[in-house]
């Protein structure tokens, strides 16, 4: 269940979530060309679980602006991404061609 909040009160939504992997297997692709990540938060969560030597993401834009930004920031450069600019809260990050 994902809760947000609407203009001072509390709502209540059911989600059904898959692996954003699964949908591209479904369709026969591996490459991202952009993938925009703004989950409120959790966006280090997801990142950490992605399958990266499966999924061939090029540009990647997430939101660090939680307390996770160091968390992200090292996590990127591990999977050897490089740190393009901090653009407000988001930071964008390019896998190096090879």
């Amino acid at each position: 269940i994902a809760r947000y909040q609407k203009r001072g009160g509390n709502k209540a939504q059911l989600l059904i979530c898959f692996p954003l992997e699964s949908f591209l297997r479904a369709v026969g692709q591996s490459k991202v060309d952009y993938f925009s990540l703004d989950i409120e938060g959790l966006d280090y969560s997801v990142l950490s679980i992605i399958p990266w030597d499966i999924l061939d993401i090029q540009v990647l834009m997430v939101e660090t602006n939680k307390g996770t930004r160091n968390k992200i920031l090292k996590l990127m450069a591990d999977k050897k991404y490089q740190h393009v600019k901090k653009i407000g809260v988001d930071d964008i990050f390019e896998k190096p061609r090879k």
